[in-house]
């Protein structure tokens, strides 16, 4: 705020040269922006809260995407594992299919 000031009081004392007018004191009562301003900030907060919110649900359906990948995988590698641990017993070999 303190640079806004000083902004501020700087642009007034040069201008007012222009109209021979002799600033001694210039303070900020009130500082508020435009009508446009406000609502295009609010719409940039709006739109990326929106952006952050659809990342997440993106990332949680990738995450539950790669669960059901890894499961499924994980059930077929372990099926085929199971026949191949199988080692002769009574000098038998067993085989699945």
């Amino acid at each position: 705020m303190l640079q806004v000031s000083l902004l501020v009081r700087r642009e007034l004392i040069e201008r007012a040269q222009d109209f021979n007018i002799i600033l001694d004191d210039v303070s900020i009562t009130e500082l508020s922006f435009g009508k446009e301003y406000t609502a295009a900030v609010e719409a940039k907060q709006v739109g990326t809260k929106f952006s952050i919110i659809m990342t997440i649900l993106l990332l949680n359906s990738y995450r539950g995407l790669l669960n059901q990948i890894f499961l499924k995988d994980s059930y077929t590698l372990s099926s085929l594992r199971w026949p191949h641990s199988l080692k002769f017993w009574n000098h038998c070999y067993f085989t699945f299919l």
